[in-house]
């Protein structure tokens, strides 16, 4: 084993509040999957309590697992709004970007009818994009499930996970 590194099993229980739970998987396709199931779930209850239901998500590529098992989970995919809670300041196009990431992994298969708002914006700086976002509204601790009002860039509602 590498220098550094422990095994799975040497690894203890965290020390958690209450409102936290820890699951251990045998791997991260059975952990991704666990993860898009509980995702659908919150984000089902929220559509049908208010008709939408908002998800904000991490890019870079660890999450790529995750989304790709999300996007085959049936629900009323066209009232979920998807969003980034980080962006890269590239084009879409780049392979770094984040929203080109969540666009071949989350919104295909059954979840193609999401509507998607992304952070970046071609020829603005990283501040002047910041500027006319919805997502300064949202408190510091904003949890992952939220619902807003695409026209007035106000979050209406959220749920913690």
């Amino acid at each position: 084993m590498a220098s550094g590194l422990m095994s799975a099993d040497a690894l203890r229980p965290l020390a958690l509040p209450a409102h936290v739970m820890q699951r251990r998987f045998d791997g991260a396709g059975e952990g991704a999957e666990a993860l898009a199931a509980r995702v659908a779930d919150a984000l089902t209850t929220a559509l049908a309590q208010r008709g939408e239901a908002s998800l904000v998500v991490s890019g870079g590529r660890s999450p790529a697992a995750f989304f790709a098992a999300l996007s085959h989970q049936a629900l009323d995919w066209s009232r979920v709004g998807v969003t980034l809670a980080d962006e890269r300041c590239v084009p879409g196009t780049h392979v770094d970007s984040n929203a080109a990431m969540v666009k071949s992994t989350l919104l295909c298969n059954k979840a193609a009818d999401a509507r998607f708002v992304g952070l970046y914006n071609d020829g603005l700086s990283p501040e002047a994009a910041a500027a006319g976002h919805w997502w300064l509204s949202l408190p510091r601790d904003a949890p992952a499930v939220c619902q807003w009002d695409l026209q007035t860039r106000h979050v209406l509602a959220a749920e913690r996970l």
